[in-house]
């Protein structure tokens, strides 16, 4: 009778990155169901079992400053792997969603949600540091780790509804969240062995000989919402929330916070095609936990608040193409590794920014994405007064994109595309003592489609990094990553 459905992906494959010795395994299954239980009460119940054992290579640390400036080594061979092909990334995450949809009547619709994520790692990250530019010898680092636990327990309701007060209506939600977020990082036994940026020698496998114990950390995040959009009129609505948030954060320092946060909007159409809106609102923001190259590995900071404001326009040209244009400021607090290799939570960082986006089809044979991004950001309190107006790492100021497909109408089923990607320099630390260049990567790819008998067919090649660009793709916790070479794609698809 079309009440129930289901839908199951199974998948599995050899996963290869082009970066010497670094392949390895990957597994999904997952299944989704759907039950009309009647035309008022809907049943949904989501799991997927995820698994990925790949070996990881070696990242390259910062070197100390000389006179205030970080010297950089030359951009390495993005093939090189200073790594052992024994140093894993192993994981397995299973996941489940429930969920219970009941129609109260025709303008109140009540929602029941509840899930739990599980994850297991097993991980041996490294990094090459202490290397000499003149002669590359130097140290990896190896952090091995075991029997990492992460557990996310989830659980939502919410009452839905409409309410008319005359010419005026209001879509109103209330909501009760609750997530509990459980880890378990193990620590990390560190191992130190000759290794050289120029001439990198294979690694030896090593074994865990030392117990590694790290207490488990719990953060509880509990909250009550209410929602209300608000349309006056044809051309204006108001959207006004606010919630309040009851966190706990419980590790080798216990974090309490109670936050009433209120969010604001509003929307303005002169013409139904052309959107302006304004937002402005306030949130908790769970602390970051520190990465296990810092001497507090694995802690949890405490939560702050962060505020955001944007000004924008959204249209609709051509009747297929979709325009925005929007105007931000964000305050967050700066979280980041100090001179004593320290993830700290320090001051204040203010994000002010630009961005514009196109997507659509200009004509029945060409299509386009465009992006651009200009971001001011700077930090604006700190208790080292040497990172207060620096830029913060890895961000960049200049972001955009291009992306078209052209589909040639004397080529039933044919399509070609090509895209452009600019990521502008970045600083490789707060206190911004070097920067790594910006770079562009392009992109090309076909695709066609045909029919044999009543089978669809697809076949598509794309090739990312076209022209084999060199640079160093991330910047951050004193760390260089370096990009992935040429990679081309092919599949077949029926």
């Amino acid at each position: 009778d079309q009440r129930f459905g289901a839908r199951v992906n199974l998948a599995g494959g050899h996963v290869d990155t082009g970066v010497d010795g670094v392949d390895g395994d990957r597994r999904l299954a997952a299944g989704a169901f759907d039950w009309d239980v009647t035309d008022r009460v809907g049943l949904r119940f989501d799991v997927e079992h995820i698994a990925k054992d790949i070996a990881e290579p070696a990242a390259i640390a910062l070197l100390a400053p000389v006179n205030g400036t970080i010297p950089l080594p030359a951009l390495p061979d993005p093939e090189t792997n200073y790594a052992g092909d024994w140093q894993r990334y192993d994981a397995e995450a299973t996941n489940v969603l429930a969920r219970a949809d009941v129609r109260l009547s025709p303008q109140w619709a009540l929602t029941l949600e509840a899930g739990r994520a599980e994850t297991e790692r097993d991980r041996a990250y490294s990094q090459l540091q202490n290397y000499s530019l003149a002669t590359g010898a130097g140290t990896l680092r190896m952090f091995l780790t075991r029997d990492q636990e992460y557990r996310n327990d989830n659980g939502r309701a919410e009452l839905a509804g409409v309410i008319a007060t005359g010419p005026v209506s209001h879509e109103v939600s209330i909501g009760w969240t609750r997530n509990e977020r459980w880890q378990r990082g193990t620590g990390s036994q560190v191992v130190d062995v000759p290794q050289n940026l120029y001439a990198p020698v294979p690694i030896a496998p090593r074994e865990i000989t030392t117990a590694l114990s790290v207490s488990p950390s719990t953060i509880t995040d509990a909250g009550l919402y209410l929602f209300d959009r608000v349309q006056l009129t044809e051309r204006w609505q108001v959207l006004a929330g606010l919630r309040y948030s009851d966190y706990e954060s419980v590790g080798t320092t216990r974090y309490v916070a109670h936050e009433l946060s209120p969010s604001a909007a509003l929307v303005f159409k002169p013409v139904p095609s052309v959107s302006v809106y304004a937002t402005w609102g306030e949130g908790l923001e769970e602390g970051d936990t520190a990465p296990a190259n810092t001497v507090n590995a694995f802690e949890v900071l405490p939560p702050a608040v962060s505020r955001q404001a944007e000004l924008g326009v959204k249209a609709e040209a051509f009747d297929a193409v979709v325009l925005t244009v929007a105007a931000f400021r964000i305050e967050r607090p700066s979280t980041f590794r100090n001179a004593e290799n320290r993830f700290v939570m320090d001051g204040e960082t203010v994000y002010r920014g630009v961005e514009f986006a196109a997507a659509g089809e200009l004509t029945p044979e060409w299509s386009l994405v465009a992006s651009g991004l200009y971001l001011d950001a700077e930090q604006r309190r700190a208790a080292n007064a040497a990172f207060v107006g620096k830029r913060p790492e890895n961000t960049p100021e200049w972001t955009g994109s291009l992306f078209v497909e052209y589909r040639p109408a004397a080529v039933e089923g044919l399509a070609l595309n090509a895209g452009a990607f600019y990521t502008g320099e970045r600083a490789v630390n707060a206190a911004n003592q070097a920067f790594v260049d910006g770079y562009t990567t392009g992109t090309v790819g076909a695709r066609y489609a045909w029919t044999i008998g009543t089978t669809r067919m697809t076949a598509q090649l794309n090739v990312d990094n076209v022209t084999d660009e060199v640079y160093w793709n991330s910047a951050g916790n004193g760390l260089l990553g370096v990009s992935l070479p040429r990679t081309a794609r092919v599949s077949l698809t029926t």
